[in-house]
């Protein structure tokens, strides 16, 4: 990352229009041809982790609340550790496959439904992104929840009919909605942000997932 893209995460408009991160990653991509619309979510990821360490280094320094004691401090955190898992890692297992498309395809433990999920894309977070948005405006309930679910899942026993998708989440068992949530998380390929954690204040250890704050990339002087 270089002053270029410094400019791009500091300017006011592209973040209130909420493109700043996109606007950066097609900035970074030496190959023009690639739209980062198209791009995996994981993909995109490690591409941001990969910008942020040539830009200001490894180490990332952010405050982070204690699980245990519920203290907020400081913590430094190795970005260096940050690992890959790529479609070559993911294996299926007894609870979902993933089929030749590279689609996911599970079944629900309480409804029994085959349910048949894609890998969500750039496109797709800037959608959910704008539709959230959209609410907050509106002053309406935040179901991201259930909007992330009618993007990944495709098909139900078959049908890909959007409206019985978009039926069927609605009466969704949470328990099935964790399950399909779990199972995405495992199958679909991403970087492992999981480090260890050790709280300063009640001495609490544990593995915790680096948070993405705004001092990713605004990170202090």
């Amino acid at each position: 990352m270089t002053a270029k893209e410094e400019d791009i995460l500091s300017s006011k408009t592209l973040i209130k229009q909420g493109v700043a991160i996109e606007r950066l990653i097609k900035s970074v991509l030496v190959d023009k041809n690639i739209n980062p619309e198209t791009l995996y979510s994981g993909d995109r990821n490690a591409i941001l982790v990969a910008t942020r360490i040539t830009g200001y280094g490894a180490e990332y320094e952010t405050k982070v609340t204690c699980p245990s004691c519920m203290n907020t401090g400081d913590h430094s955190f190795d970005l260096n550790e940050v690992s890959v898992r790529t479609m070559d890692d993911v294996e299926s297992d007894d609870s979902y496959e993933v089929n030749e498309e590279g689609s996911i395809v599970a079944v629900t433990p309480m409804t029994k439904i085959t349910v048949e999920m894609k890998l969500m894309t750039g496109k797709d977070e800037s959608y959910l992104s704008r539709l959230t948005e959209s609410k907050r405006k509106k002053k309406l309930p935040e179901t991201t929840l259930t909007d992330t679910l009618k993007i990944l899942i495709t098909s139900l026993n078959g049908e890909t009919s959007p409206d019985l998708i978009k039926k069927f989440i609605k009466v969704m068992p949470a328990r099935d909605s964790r399950f399909l949530r779990s199972v995405y998380e495992k199958a679909s390929p991403n970087i492992d942000m999981t480090q260890d954690f050790e709280c300063s204040t009640c001495g609490y250890v544990t593995d915790l997932e680096v948070p993405f704050t705004p001092d990713f990339f605004w990170p202090k002087q």
